[in-house]
Order: C-alpha cells, then sequence, then structure tokens
C-alpha cells in the first residue's frame, strides 16, 4: 500500500475503456475524493468515450488519452522537473500510458501489465503497482475500487454509479421528443420506452433476438395502446429496424446511430421504462436511475455489472443456464418475451 506524507492537491486518473467501465470509474473517483475533499481531481479516458463521465460533481476537468498520444504527453514537466499531479491512479494494459504518468506523478497506483520491465521499473521508483483480481470473479465496481481501496488504503461503501445529465441537455431531449413524436396522436403518452436491442459486434452472444423484442413491443403496446418507444444505440441492420416499425409504427422513434452517447443519456432521463441487453448505454440507464428492465447472458451475471443508484428500480433477468455450463454458443432465445413482460 502507498503510504503519503501529505494528502494530494491534484489527482490525475486515467481509464481508457468502453463506456461501462469508464463510467463505474466515478466509483473509484467518488471514494478519492471523499477521502481527499480538497483535492482537484482530473480524468482523461478513451478519445471517444471519456466524455461519458463529463458533469460528475468530484471531477475538475476530463479529457482524452491513447497509447499513441500518451508517448508524446509529459515531456516538459519531466524535463523541468515540475510534476503537476500529487497522484495517479491508472488502470489498464498499456505500458505508454503508465510511463506518462509517472512523467507527470509524484506517485503513482497503478495496474500490473503485462510488461514486466514497466512494472519492475514503477516498483524500484517507489510506487505501487497491483495485480488485479479476475474482473469475472467480482463486481465490476469491487474490481475498479481495488486499485484505491488496496493501493490506499481508501475504504467506501459506496458502490453505486452515477450519471450526471446536464441541463442543457435535458432541454435539448425534451425538444428532441417533441419533434420525434410530432405526429403522434397523443406526444406525451405513458409509458415512454427506451430500446437497446443490440450490444457490441464482438459481444453477440448477448444480444436478445429481434422476433422476442418484436413480441415484447406487441405485448406492451396491448397493456398500453398509447406507449411510445425510442430505439436507442449504434447503428442497427435496417430489418430489425423495420420490424420493429412494422409493430410500433409512428409511435417508434429512431434514435439509433443518430445521437452521441450523451444525447442517448439525455433522452434516457425523460423515459418512463428502459428495456436493454448488457451493453454500455445499460450503465447510463443505471447511473441515471431510471426504472431499468436488464437481460444478461450466463457469461456475465448482472450484479457483477450493474451496480445502480436506485437498485429497487432495477430488475435484471438472466439466462437460465447454470454458469458452470454456460459458453458463447448458447443463445439468448432461451428467455422468453412473455418473462421480459
Amino acid at each position: 500500500m502507498l503510504t503519503l506524507s501529505t494528502p494530494p492537491k491534484r489527482i490525475l486518473v486515467i481509464h481508457v475503456a468502453r463506456f461501462g467501465d469508464t463510467l463505474l470509474t466515478g466509483v473509484a473517483i467518488r471514494a478519492l475524493k471523499q477521502a481527499y475533499p480538497d483535492a482537484e481531481i482530473d480524468f482523461l479516458g478513451h478519445p471517444k468515450r471519456y466524455d461519458i463521465i463529463r458533469g460528475l460533481p468530484e471531477l475538475a476537468h476530463v479529457g482524452a488519452i491513447s497509447k499513441k498520444s500518451a508517448a508524446f504527453k509529459g515531456w516538459c514537466g519531466k524535463l523541468f522537473g515540475r510534476k503537476p499531479y500529487d497522484l495517479a491512479v491508472i488502470w489498464g494494459h498499456d505500458a505508454a500510458i503508465h510511463r506518462y504518468a509517472e512523467r507527470v506523478a509524484r506517485h503513482l497506483v497503478v495496474q500490473q501489465i503485462k510488461d514486466e520491465t514497466t512494472n519492475q521499473s514503477l516498483r524500484a521508483a517507489g510506487h505501487e503497482v497491483l495485480k488485479m483480481p479476475s474482473d469475472k470473479e467480482i463486481p465490476l465496481a469491487d474490481w475498479l475500487l481495488t486499485l484505491v481501496e488496496r493501493g490506499l488504503g481508501i475504504s467506501t461503501a459506496n458502490r453505486q454509479v452515477a450519471y450526471t445529465v446536464l441541463p442543457a441537455e435535458k432541454n435539448w431531449a425534451k425538444e428532441w421528443l417533441t419533434q420525434a413524436f410530432a405526429g403522434v396522436q397523443n406526444p406525451e403518452a405513458f409509458p415512454l420506452i427506451g430500446l437497446i436491442i443490440e450490444s457490441f459486434p464482438t459481444f453477440k452472444h448477448r444480444d436478445w433476438p429481434i422476433e422476442h423484442f418484436v413480441e415484447l413491443c406487441r405485448g406492451i403496446a396491448q397493456h398500453y395502446p398509447d406507449a411510445r418507444f425510442v430505439l436507442l444505440g449504434s447503428k442497427l441492420p435496417k430489418q430489425k429496424i423495420a420490424a420493429l416499425k412494422a409493430v410500433m409504427g409512428d409511435r417508434m422513434a429512431q434514435a439509433a446511430d443518430r445521437l452521441s452517447m450523451r444525447e442517448s443519456g439525455a433522452l434516457m432521463s425523460c423515459l418512463d421504462l428502459y428495456i436493454g441487453i448488457d451493453t454500455g448505454p445499460s450503465h447510463v440507464a443505471a447511473g441515471i436511475g431510471i426504472p431499468m428492465i436488464c437481460l444478461f447472458h450466463c457469461a456475465r451475471r448482472g450484479p457483477l455489472v450493474l451496480s445502480p443508484v436506485h437498485p429497487e428500480r432495477v430488475t435484471m433477468i438472466e439466462h437460465p443456464c447454470q454458469t458452470e455450463q454456460c459458453s458463447f454458443s448458447i443463445s439468448m432465445s432461451e428467455l422468453q418475451p412473455e418473462q421480459v413482460l
């Protein structure tokens, strides 16, 4: 464990990761701010994803970094012997980012990486290099907190993710919805439901069949004839959009692949219900605290993934296959629409 002689005045946090993992880093940032309330904390993340964490009250600044850009950063501080940060906390396996952090911070707490030369060099300089537990064994929030809890001796009971929708974003979302449902007879009808129907291309095993989503939406419409739906997420196959459109008509607003993640988050804050699968936007919904239903493949159980700000508003539906028998070839089709409905 790293022992600091004086509380740090400036802290740098770096985590180059996917949207969900980046947002969950806020749990560790909150713990750092509670331990060092007078410290100014900056965050650097993936160039296309760091913005997801913007607005957290604990952060002073947010910005981007990558393995390539890290190689060119921080040399002035090293040359003139002025390190702007008292402490840096870094997750990830990129040696270039670890070395950048050493150039700009006096003390480091970092995740052990595959580059053993870098690990040994950092340890020799008095920095804390921690071997992380498997993220498949413990909740993701606990995994992220390992660095600050074991590395700095900071303890926290709060594992809940938080997402901040800025006032301007909220106003934009309301206007977007007004325009999107302008042709509907009752454009403010209850409920307004957001749908995330696909995960990343590399995680296709998490996807629920489009036929099941169609049946689910048909069942919802039978219970709530005025229900409206917003299709969120990244680019979707045209046939999937057409299948949903055939059921919902002008009661479905198409936002998939048309909005940034922060714009999607703003729309989510206006929803009555979010229905999705295990992917980045589900972390955003959990951080906003809206009512939500999330479907999980047996390869990654819900309680190990989500850390919602309002757990009582979250329903996690998990694949019935036991973890020991699970494989990526097992289809999510075994979860039936009736169960979700």
